[in-house]
């Protein structure tokens, strides 16, 4: 069954260690400003804003509520499964601070496919590859987040894998490829901001 005006919140993962680009990549700019405060700008229009981060020292701004990953060092997991815990919505849209061209658009598209069926939604490309730092969660995954991280298993592959997940393909949503980007490495900061000239 279709959910109609089902709440679904907004969180951007700023926890990562960034040790591929060798600085915090939620504070690399993107046509002026910052890859967290553009995110936000996109991610506030399509619901409530949270920002995942793994220790107080990092929290960028007192405007939206700030969760402090309750298990650290253990990768996106650990901030999904603990936003998950602590919010009131029952989905999740979760996007990593290092995808500059997430937008409202990706989002809203995204959001249309939540149905009850379905414990998540993820978006994946022509080679089949999910984004699984580019999707929606459901409450419905906490039981499994839990025990996955009790056995230290802390692979978002694998949770998908075991999860009841609709996978809807870029070019069903009408969207580039580049939408899904990570920037992960000085290089691809610098092809990003030449391409944005």
């Amino acid at each position: 069954m279709k959910l109609i005006d089902n709440p679904i919140a907004m969180l951007l993962l700023m926890g990562g260690k960034s040790s591929r680009m060798g600085q915090n990549k939620a504070w690399l700019t993107y046509k002026g400003v910052p890859f967290w405060e553009g995110l936000v700008e996109e991610l506030k229009s399509c619901g409530p804003v949270y920002l995942s981060v793994d220790c107080k020292a990092n929290k960028p701004c007192e405007d939206y509520p700030v969760l402090i990953d309750a298990y650290r060092e253990i990768g996106p997991l650990g901030g999904i499964y603990t936003a998950l815990s602590q919010i009131p919505e029952p989905y999740l849209f979760v996007c990593a601070c290092d995808m500059p061209h997430v937008d409202r658009s990706f989002i809203q598209k995204l959001m249309s496919y939540v149905d009850e069926r379905w414990e998540g939604v993820m978006v994946q490309d022509r080679q089949g590859r999910a984004y699984a730092t580019a999707g929606i969660y459901s409450k419905k995954m906490l039981p499994l987040m839990k025990k996955m991280i009790e056995e230290k298993n802390y692979r978002l592959q694998y949770l998908l894998r075991q999860s009841h997940v609709c996978y809807v393909t870029l070019e069903e949503m009408g969207m580039a490829e580049n939408v899904v980007m990570n920037v992960n490495t000085p290089e691809e900061y610098t092809k990003l901001k030449g391409d944005s000239l």
